[in-house]
């Protein structure tokens, strides 16, 4: 029997969760703390497909992912938008004798399927899945933002990372698909399908997982797909609030919260309020990337660098590498349980794991002073 789960009906309800950093009715506090421990660390799978010459080897996102393991970073982040990351993903814990030690986290709301040979539509996938059964090029996303297609996006991803079950299973991007919003928070949406795997104890947390940082782009009604308006974070919060109480164990939250953004503090209290535990990704943003989704469009690359230039400069004052900083700004709010961070081979997972454990050297003074340089908003509650 299918089960439904009504909708709350007013959106001041609060959930009631039970997490390791995050309970009901919690003020959100930024409290600076030391190391960021490689337990607390998500592996992102994003990376792990492409860099600018071309494929990544497998043997290379392997050695990544047993490097990752060793290191006691065990959680791992894809995505079906995520090109073939998942079939590597799956790959690399199948090679690795520490493969059974990793907590996997996907995304749902878009399924993989085959591009005709006119590609202009699609055609089922393989039943089952096996991986890398269609390759990169041939593949194209498909919304499905349904209970239907919750159970759809789990079973896939299972069979593409050839594991029985998965720890975490993401809403992704409502925001993106134009009625995203509207069916995945329906009875019978895709919200109300993650709910019914957890029941089933086929997944262990319903998350989130969404770009709230201010400018982000998505589908505009009636443009033939052209991404022209702004997602706010207030959208967000709409769809936290639109769900059922006690939905949400965890929020992913990218480009929103970093040294060059904090466009996400109105959702950062939020989750806080409602006791939803908060991943932090994209904490890189305008230090090694700049691009559409990682900084505000209407700052150019010559500001954002500027910028940053200013962060590593307040960094090196402290004899620290701003990329320790970044980190000890990411893990900065009381909501905050795991920091993402992007890798694709052995040596970036010992750098990140580096700057981590060099987290712990960042002065709590330096949040105060690069607020006194406008590098922070005035509103921010630091820490003494």
């Amino acid at each position: 029997m299918t089960m439904t789960y009504p909708l709350p009906s007013s959106t001041d309800q609060i959930a009631d969760l039970h997490l390791s950093t995050a309970s009901r009715g919690a003020e959100l506090n930024l409290v600076h703390g030391g190391a960021v421990d490689p337990a607390d660390i998500i592996f992102g799978c994003g990376p792990i497909v492409t860099d600018r010459s071309g494929p990544i080897e497998l043997t290379q996102v392997d050695a990544a992912v047993h490097a990752a393991l060793e290191a006691g970073v065990v959680h791992f982040d894809t995505a079906p938008l995520y090109g073939d990351s998942e079939d590597r993903l799956g790959h690399a814990l199948a090679a690795s004798p520490l493969g059974s030690s990793a907590v996997v986290m996907t995304k749902a709301g878009k399924v993989i399927r085959r591009l005709c040979p006119l590609r202009h539509v699609a055609s089922l996938g393989p039943e089952p899945w096996t991986p890398f059964a269609i390759p990169l090029e041939e593949r194209c996303l498909l919304p499905d933002y349904t209970a239907a297609g919750a159970r759809k996006s789990y079973t896939e991803s299972c069979q593409r990372m050839g594991l029985s079950s998965l720890h975490t299973l993401r809403i992704h991007d409502a925001d993106s698909i134009e009625g995203a919003f509207a069916a995945a928070t329906a009875p019978d949406g895709l919200i109300a399908g993650l709910m019914q795997l957890k029941a089933e104890g086929a997944i262990q947390h319903v998350s989130l997982g969404m770009n709230a940082n201010i400018d982000h782009k998505v589908v505009t009604p009636g443009t033939g797909g052209l991404e022209t308006t702004a997602w706010q974070p207030d959208d967000i919060l709409r769809v936290i609030r639109a769900s059922p109480e006690g939905c949400f164990d965890s929020a992913l939250l990218a480009y929103s919260w970093s040294l060059f953004s904090q466009d996400g503090w109105p959702v950062l209290q939020e989750c806080a309020a409602r006791g939803i535990e908060v991943h932090i990704a994209g904490i890189w943003a305008g230090l090694h990337h700049v691009n559409a989704g990682s900084v505000r469009a209407n700052t150019t690359h010559d500001a954002t660098t500027k910028k940053m230039d200013r962060w590593r400069t307040l960094a090196a004052g402290h004899g620290c590498s701003v990329e320790a900083v970044a980190v000890a700004f990411a893990a900065l709010p009381s909501v905050v349980g795991k920091v993402v961070m992007g890798m694709k081979s052995a040596e970036e997972v010992a750098t990140n794991v580096a700057a981590a454990a060099e987290a712990a050297t960042v002065p709590s003074r330096i949040w105060a002073q690069a607020q006194a340089q406008g590098l922070l908003p005035a509103h921010l509650p630091l820490p003494a």
